[in-house]
């Protein structure tokens, strides 16, 4: 009984990671407001680039992955800098020829709550390459 005990104490005081994705989505526009349809643009998360590509109506999505490892016995905040550092880059970089667009990582946003649909997941934003 007291192992028991022991082992759920233990447990108790170790936090629980997680893990997940959000989406971005919108339309990319160029000069003058144009749309910019069927274009490749490069997505650059971490070290880590892929490309995508718009659609016939200059629409886009990208999937972000997010991770929160388990505190452990690390400080909280040795804890959020290792998050950032290591699993969850403070900027996204989205480049379309010579042009590089810089935008806000918010994972923690979509990390922190439970969400039922991809839609709840999803922050709209439009980029302009101008």
């Amino acid at each position: 009984m007291a192992i028991l005990i022991f082992i759920s104490l233990a447990t108790s005081s170790f936090g629980r990671g997680g893990a997940g994705v959000y989406y971005i989505s919108g339309t990319v526009y160029g000069k003058c407001h144009n749309v910019l349809k069927n274009i490749e643009l490069s997505v650059k998360i971490g070290d880590s680039t892929n490309i995508i590509k718009t659609n016939e109506f200059g629409q886009f999505e990208i999937k972000v992955e997010w991770m929160s490892p388990c505190i452990s016995s690390r400080c909280a905040k040795r804890h959020k800098k290792h998050l950032r550092k290591l699993f969850n880059p403070m900027f996204i970089y989205i480049s379309y020829g010579d042009k590089k667009i810089k935008i806000k990582n918010l994972w923690e946003k979509y990390g922190s709550e439970y969400f039922e649909s991809k839609d709840q997941i999803t922050w709209k934003k439009d980029l302009e390459f101008i």
